[in-house]
């Protein structure tokens, strides 16, 4: 019998369901659908997560971390001192580009991850 796939960790999970709802939406998501992805058996997924519900949880985690990334970068560009305008007319920017950018993932962050973690 073939040896199973070894995974890095739970960060590669979470890299491919985060890509997975970037294509097709928090509802392809699954635990099948991620081990299929990384060649590997629905069981090896569980020996690195608890439960579908800790993936969808890193994976609003992630792209909490990915927004407020790129708040960051544009933010760090601007000249000081930075006004409050500046400020606040970059920030509603970067999330607004961040939005488009990710659709799928915006909506599971302010919608649907809001309600399941909050």
């Amino acid at each position: 019998m073939a040896r199973e796939k070894v995974l890095c960790g739970k960060e590669e999970i979470i890299r491919v369901a985060v890509g997975i709802v970037d294509k097709e939406g928090m509802e392809a998501v699954s635990v099948r659908r991620i081990a299929k992805e990384l060649g590997v058996s629905s069981m090896t997924i569980y020996n690195y997560v608890e439960n579908l519900s800790d993936v969808k949880k890193r994976v609003l985690i992630s792209g909490f971390d990915r927004m407020y990334g790129c708040i960051y970068r544009a933010l760090s560009t601007l000249p000081a001192p930075v006004g409050k305008r500046d400020f606040c007319r970059t920030m509603a920017l970067e999330i607004f580009r961040f939005a488009q950018d990710n659709r799928s993932l915006f909506g599971f962050m302010f919608y649907e991850g809001r309600r399941l973690f909050h």
